[in-house]
């Protein structure tokens, strides 16, 4: 059973907000129209009845810039805390170094995690009782990217699985503009109270893809504008979200990441899909997740996971408490794409669906009839085989195209492929080197891994996706680029 989350006052939100509030730079007067639930996440628990609105004007930004030092605070962790965090593949990256954060700031935090691919709030409703729907992972020391089996359990019995704090919904945010959101989120609400009648249910306000997603559906819908997406996101939240009377509180993810995007740290933020988030981004939302469910300043954070800079974290530090005070505002720190230096290298080559016999274009080499390989408008491709057997489709290109772009980036988001390898050796199988196949986005080496393989080589290089499925795949972000997408 769910059990009442407990209380947590304005003057303890206060004690902790406000001495860092002060030390910021620049206005963090909230925009006309914004109230109500932009206050949300500074009354954690507190059910409330926000009256939500964006500026007409869309997007409102303020200059970026972050304090030089703050008053420590004393922060306030609770000891124990429980969420079920619901939505959709992208979930993955909010919650994924969430219990290390938790963990360095006193708080035994277990996360439920309940995903399924492009989720929205009907798929829950409609799926919610049904077996084999979702995938279900709890646990208080993952990274969740093992959460990737589809659950024999219900969605129901996943609410009924723990006494959670609190509950947390979104769906797939390219989708904020097909589903009526205000029509589809009280059969939600219901569905969760239901089992849990008094645990407060949060919304993740969701991410917008970056400029330069090949995403087929972003750019039909958006023209592929990362701005016109963002804006769509913030009216859908305020407007057909934040309303209802059953939300408790927002975790505004998405403005923190477009406020980083703004940032020199802009091309670490998402993995080179421009749609998932990377190490730094992972990062970023999980600081500013526990800051908004726990209600506890996070200034005394030290851990951060391999590979992200302490003054990175120090950056986030500053950034969250201002995000968390005004969150439908987007903090502008000035820097854009054409200044990040990285995006040549990040290009890269894209591998496709198409059957090639040029080794330089990403093209597939058409060597197995009986596997299916097809583009999936994800900016990525869907693979299969034929009744479920084994099977295989390879890429080839020359090591000349592997010296200039090193890096194989791919992103898996389901079941299904059961192994990723590369190799220079022609040798169906033998001596080949395995890739990660867990959930999530990889960005891999294959050069440094291929330079120790001590073979003869007639100057090619082979990458290999096995799956046993004979259900389409889907596999975004395949490409070879020169710089690691981060």
């Amino acid at each position: 059973m769910c059990r009442q989350f407990r209380r947590i006052t304005v003057g303890m939100i206060c004690c902790i907000l406000f001495p860092m509030l002060a030390s910021c730079a620049g206005d963090t007067t909230r925009p006309e129209g914004t109230t109500g639930g932009g206050e949300a996440s500074t009354s954690v628990g507190k059910l409330t009845e926000p009256e939500n609105t964006v500026p007409p004007s869309g997007i409102t930004t303020e200059a970026g810039s972050l304090p030089a030092g703050t008053e420590p605070t004393e922060p306030l962790p609770p000891k124990t805390f429980r969420l079920l965090a619901t939505g959709h593949s992208n979930i993955h990256c909010s919650v994924r170094y969430l219990t290390s954060i938790a963990k360095d700031l006193g708080t035994d935090m277990t996360v439920g995690l309940v995903w399924r691919g492009d989720a929205t709030f009907k798929t829950y409703t409609d799926m919610g009782r049904l077996r084999d729907r979702f995938v279900y992972r709890k646990s208080n020391d993952s990274d969740f990217t093992d959460a990737t089996a589809v659950s024999p359990s219900t969605f129901l019995e996943n609410l009924a699985d723990d006494e959670w704090d609190v509950i947390s919904v979104n769906q797939g945010f390219l989708y904020s503009s097909y589903p009526d959101s205000k029509a589809d989120l009280p059969g939600l609400i219901g569905m969760i109270r239901d089992v849990c009648p008094d645990t407060p249910i949060y919304h993740n306000l969701g991410l917008a893809y970056m400029d330069g997603c090949d995403n087929a559906l972003f750019r039909q819908e958006y023209n592929g504008n990362t701005d016109a997406m963002f804006e769509t996101i913030l009216r859908d939240v305020s407007e057909n979200i934040m309303p209802n009377p059953g939300i408790s509180g927002l975790i505004p993810t998405g403005t923190l990441i477009k406020s980083l995007t703004t940032s020199e740290y802009r091309d670490r933020i998402y993995v080179a899909d421009k749609v998932h988030l990377g190490d730094y981004g992972c990062y970023a939302a999980g600081v500013l997740w526990y800051a908004a469910l726990a209600g506890a300043s996070v200034e005394a954070l030290e851990w951060t996971p391999d590979g992200v800079s302490a003054e990175y974290r120090d950056f986030v530090i500053g950034l969250v408490p201002r995000i968390l005070a005004d969150p439908y505002t987007v903090i502008d720190f000035g820097m854009r794409e054409e200044e990040s230096g990285q995006n040549d290298d990040l290009k890269g080559i894209k591998l496709t669906a198409e059957v090639t016999i040029d080794y330089t274009d990403g093209g597939y080499m058409d060597k197995f009839a009986d596997f299916f390989l097809s583009e999936n408008g994800q900016n990525g491709i869907d693979v299969s085989s034929v009744n479920g057997a084994e099977g295989r489709c390879i890429w080839a290109v020359t090591n000349d195209i592997v010296a200039q772009y090193p890096i194989l980036n791919y992103s898996l988001w389901g079941e299904g492929i059961s192994k990723i390898c590369i190799t220079r050796l022609w040798s169906d199988g033998v001596g080949d080197i395995e890739l990660p196949v867990t959930t999530g986005a990889h960005s891999i080496d294959i050069a440094a891994l291929l330079a120790e393989q001590e073979v003869e080589t007639l100057g090619y290089s082979y990458i290999s996706v096995y799956t046993s499925s004979a259900e389409p795949v889907r596999i975004t972000n395949f490409s070879l680029s020169g710089t690691a997408a981060e």
